[in-house]
């Protein structure tokens, strides 16, 4: 099927970041994340060069662990050394940025692996940099640096003092050229408001990272235009949320939308109060498209491309370190509504 939406969010490129960053007191070495990520460490290795040998399921999850880890390869330390390589870093603050193979994050795994085998195709190395402190970023020596952050006043970026070039993207929805999820988010919504669900709720976590408020708030907004007031339900307990979604039911809710990753739950609790998607209630979700065509029923999804934001993150940072100046970039990771049976009736 034609996806309904090919509308991706932008992102914002600025003027170089500061020194900062977060390099381990003890030195995380290959045989850490290779333990971590339970591979052997030549599979590792073969991960983090990005190989067409290795299952792209483990690449992701070697790539996680040594996000997670803040390992830095020894082929980055040698290239430091002798200069071979240019080494580009990606600092970020957001939380959990590698996120669960289940979940909408599944979008970070895929966009860094990309990402890293772009850069070391162009003869780049990647340093990532977890929780990154100034003085991390200031002592290593970068060509380039991409920073993705979820706080709205960020002081790091206009701190850092090298003069190197700097990506600077923002999930915060209260900066200007930070990742917009309008356009994506309210075709969703149009889409289900076309299907008889034109009073959708949003179903969230309580405790969703700062990186899906910018998601929230394009519903908010959506919702505003329409005159309908702004519905949130949060998934707690399975009575809690059951009780709430009964009750959003009877109240007129006809859909939901989900943006992180939670469609499974939604529909054992439908299915427990006896609720039919679609005819009842309405389902879409954002998502990876791995998990969402084989559910019963098949759930529409707005899904997102972690492999072709990775490239275009990766020609942004080149094009910043070959050119040495700072444009106004508005990267836009790809995102496509596949419309399936939970929608239409």
């Amino acid at each position: 099927m034609e996806p309904a939406c090919r509308q991706p969010s932008g992102w914002h490129c600025g003027p170089p970041l500061p020194d900062n960053g977060n390099v381990p007191k003890r030195r995380v070495k290959l045989a850490h994340v290779a333990l971590a990520a339970g591979v052997s460490p030549g599979t590792a290795s073969e991960a983090l060069r990005g190989s067409d040998r290795v299952n792209p399921r483990t690449r992701e999850r070697v790539a996680r662990e040594a996000a997670r880890l803040g390992y830095i390869p020894d082929a980055q330390a040698r290239a430091l050394a002798i200069g071979s390589r240019r080494v580009i870093g990606l600092a970020t603050d957001i939380p959990d940025l590698m996120g669960d193979p289940q979940t909408p994050r599944m979008f970070f795994p895929r966009m860094l692996g990309t990402l890293a085998q772009t850069l070391q195709a162009s003869g780049c190395t990647l340093a990532m940099f977890a929780e990154p402190t100034l003085d991390a970023l200031q002592q290593t020596p970068l060509h380039g640096l991409i920073y993705a952050s979820v706080l709205p006043n960020n002081p790091l970026p206009s701190a850092y003092t090298r003069d190197v070039p700097v990506l600077f993207i923002s999930f915060s929805p209260e900066v200007d050229n930070a990742v917009q999820w309008r356009v994506p988010v309210w075709t969703t919504l149009d889409h289900l408001s076309e299907n008889r669900g034109d009073r959708p709720v949003l179903v969230t976590r309580r405790d969703s990272p700062e990186v899906f408020l910018p998601l929230r708030g394009a519903f908010r907004q959506w919702c505003q235009r329409r005159g309908i007031d702004p519905q949130e339900l949060f998934l707690t307990s399975s009575a809690d949320f059951g009780s709430a979604l009964c009750e959003a039911h009877e109240d007129g809710a006809n859909a939901v939308f989900n943006p992180t990753g939670d469609v499974l739950a939604i529909l054992e609790t439908c299915a427990s109060l006896g609720l039919r998607v679609p005819e009842d209630l309405r389902l879409a979700t954002l998502g990876s498209g791995i998990l969402e065509p084989h559910l019963d029923p098949p759930v529409t999804c707005l899904e997102i491309d972690g492999t072709r934001s990775g490239e275009l993150l990766a020609e942004a940072i080149l094009a910043l370190v070959e050119t040495g100046t700072h444009p106004e970039l508005h990267l836009q990771p790809f995102t496509s509504l596949e419309v399936r049976r939970s929608t239409v009736l």
